[in-house]
C-alpha cells in the first residue's frame, strides 16, 4: 500500500469517528443566542469531544496489547533458556536423556523450588539435567539435616555449611550424593503418591544407571594420583558405603569400607582429612552405624569394635543413619 493509500485510510477512520460538520441558519443575531441555536452548539462539541476520547482510548488499548504481547513474547525466549540450556563438562549428569521441556511441562525451576532454593549459575561439577536441582534441594532438606554426632556444640548444620560445599567441588561425589537423594526420594515417594513431581518418575533402572556412573566416576579419579586420596575422592568412597549399607548389601559395602580404609592410610590416617575433623567423623559414624544396623561383629576404623575416636564416643544413631543421611 502506497503513502496516499495509507493516508486516505487513516482520514477515512479519522472521519468515520467524528461527527458531521452541520451548519446553523439564522436571519438575526440575535437568533444566535436563542436556546435552540446554544443546544446545537452544545450537542455538537459533545459528540466531538466523545469521538476525541474514543480515538485516544482506542490507541492506548492498541499500545497495552502491543506492550503486552512484547512482555510475553520475552517471557518464552526466557523459559525456553531455563530449560533447554547445557552447561559442557566432562562428566555426564548420568540420567537418561529425556525432554526437559516434558519433564517439567514448561514451569520454571525457580517456581517450583521457590526462590534461594535454586543455583541459578548451574555451578555444578557434573552436567546440566532438569532434575538436578530437585535432587539437591531434597538432599538438604531432608537428609543433610542437623546432626548431633556430627555436629559441633554450639555449631549445628555442619552437614549443610561445611559437608555440602564439598560435594560440589568434584564430580565424583556429586554423583554419589544425587544417588543417594534419588534412592532417598524413591523410597519415600511413589508415583501414585506424588504424580506432580518430575521426581516420581525414578524408577530402579535410572538409580541402576545412577550407581553405574557415581562408581565409573570415582574409578577414573582413582587413576589420578593427585586426586586418589583426596578428601572430596575420600568422601565419595565413604559415601559408596553408606548407599550399600542402605539400598545395596553388605558384601558390597564391605568392599568400599576396604578401599576406604587404604586411601585413609595412603593419606596419613584419620587425624590428616581434612573439614575440620568433620570428614574423619563421617568416616566413623558410616562404620559403626552400618556394623549396628547389620549386626556386624567389627568395625573397620577400630578393629577391637569400640566406639570411641580421639577419645569421644561415637553416637550410634540408626534412624537417623537410615532415614536421613
Amino acid at each position: 500500500m502506497d503513502n496516499f493509500s495509507q493516508a486516505t485510510s487513516k482520514l477515512a477512520q479519522s472521519q468515520s469517528l467524528y461527527p458531521r460538520l452541520s451548519f446553523i441558519t439564522f436571519g438575526d443575531v440575535e437568533d444566535s443566542r436563542n436556546r435552540i441555536s446554544r443546544k446545537a452548539v452544545r450537542s455538537h462539541a459533545a459528540l466531538y469531544q466523545h469521538a476525541a476520547s474514543r480515538e485516544s482510548k482506542g490507541l492506548n488499548e492498541s499500545a497495552a496489547k502491543k506492550k503486552q504481547i512484547r512482555r510475553y513474547k520475552k517471557q518464552d525466549v526466557v523459559l525456553d533458556i531455563e530449560i533447554l540450556t547445557t552447561i559442557p563438562s566432562e562428566e555426564t549428569s548420568g540420567f537418561p536423556e529425556e525432554s526437559p521441556r516434558n519433564s517439567l511441562k514448561g514451569t520454571s525451576l525457580q517456581v517450583i523450588l521457590g526462590q534461594g532454593r535454586c543455583d541459578p549459575f548451574r555451578t555444578y561439577p557434573i552436567d546440566w539435567n532438569p532434575r538436578i536441582p530437585q535432587l539437591v534441594d531434597h538432599y538438604l532438606t531432608n537428609m543433610a539435616i542437623d546432626m548431633p554426632e556430627l555436629d559441633e556444640p554450639g555449631n549445628a548444620g555442619l552437614l549443610r555449611t561445611r559437608w555440602f560445599p564439598l560435594t560440589m567441588t568434584s564430580a565424583p561425589i556429586f554423583h554419589v550424593i544425587i544417588l543417594l537423594a534419588a534412592s532417598h526420594h524413591s523410597a519415600l515417594y511413589s508415583p501414585t503418591k506424588e504424580p506432580s513431581s518430575s521426581l516420581s518418575r525414578t524408577t530402579s533402572r535410572d538409580l541402576i544407571h545412577l550407581k553405574s556412573i557415581a562408581i565409573a566416576s570415582i574409578n577414573r579419579a582413582m587413576q589420578a594420583d593427585s586426586l586418589s586420596t583426596s578428601d572430596p575422592l575420600i568422601g565419595a568412597v565413604a559415601k559408596m558405603a553408606s548407599y550399600e549399607a542402605m539400598y545395596g548389601d553388605v558384601a558390597t559395602f564391605e568392599v568400599h569400607m576396604k578401599g576406604l580404609i587404604q586411601m585413609v592410610r595412603l593419606r596419613g590416617g584419620l587425624g590428616s582429612l581434612g573439614l575440620s575433623g568433620l570428614l574423619a567423623k563421617i568416616c566413623v559414624w558410616i562404620d559403626c552405624n552400618a556394623a549396628f544396623v547389620h549386626g556386624m561383629d567389627h568395625t573397620y576404623f577400630e578393629p577391637e569394635g569400640g566406639r570411641s575416636w580421639l577419645g569421644r564416643e561415637v553416637g550410634i544413631n540408626p534412624s537417623g543413619f537410615l532415614a536421613a543421611y
